[in-house]
């Protein structure tokens, strides 16, 4: 799971780096009519931006949940975790 997020994240730092070369390459003053157009742009980019952050701060507090759920069960002593109880954590026998 670890690391189909860690794709996901290196995906997303990648499209982040071209929108970021991207913004520092075509957007300037000479392509806007006004101060308001561009500041309406930089308006709308910050706004997906911050979009972007948000979903990766809900997709890290569900994991968190799921972390705690898994340590929670450990520490009480049940053997199980996501496969069931087939002999330790995550059903990998004995993984602690």
């Amino acid at each position: 799971m670890q690391f189909n997020i860690s794709l996901m994240l290196e995906a997303k730092s990648l499209e982040a780096e071209k929108a970021k070369n991207w913004l520092c390459n075509q957007i300037s003053h000479n392509n806007f009519s006004g101060h308001g157009d561009q500041l309406l742009q930089m308006l709308t980019i910050h706004q997906q931006m911050i979009e972007v952050i948000d979903g990766i701060t809900k997709m890290e507090h569900g994991l968190g949940k799921n972390l705690k759920i898994v340590l929670e069960t450990h520490e009480n002593g049940e053997n199980g975790g996501f496969m069931g109880g087939h002999g330790g954590h995550f059903g990998m026998g004995g993984f602690t």
